[in-house]
């Protein structure tokens, strides 16, 4: 009796290689809606992040290169992403995909076995 319970359980618990993506998908989907749909005036930094946006947005790449303060990456992720759209929302919600998708690559090859 003992060990049919313990082979239930086990099978209840070994996420294989195949179930893993899936449950990683669901459980990091709440933190990434809140990354990607938060207001801007959650955070410390949001509000800035968001005027940023907006600067950049309508800035020429030259303008974007002298400036010294910010990361040249991130004003040109700003800069590409405000050709497609002067929405700053579409700023978090390319950065929230990113980084869920890191963080679910990341998980998924670390725990290799669960």
């Amino acid at each position: 009796m003992i060990n049919s319970r313990n082979s239930i359980y086990t099978n209840i618990l070994d996420l294989t290689q195949e179930r893993k993506l899936p449950y990683l998908i669901c459980a990091i989907s709440p933190l990434a809606a809140m990354m990607m749909f938060h207001s801007r005036y959650i955070g410390n930094d949001s509000l800035k992040y968001y005027n940023l946006f907006l600067q950049t947005s309508r800035a020429t790449v030259q303008d974007l290169l002298t400036n010294t303060r910010f990361e040249h990456g991130y004003l040109l992720l700003n800069w590409l992403i405000g050709r497609f759209t002067g929405n700053p929302q579409w700023l978090y919600i390319c950065i929230g995909t990113f980084m869920s998708i890191a963080l679910i690559w990341w998980v998924y090859r670390e725990c290799q076995e669960w």
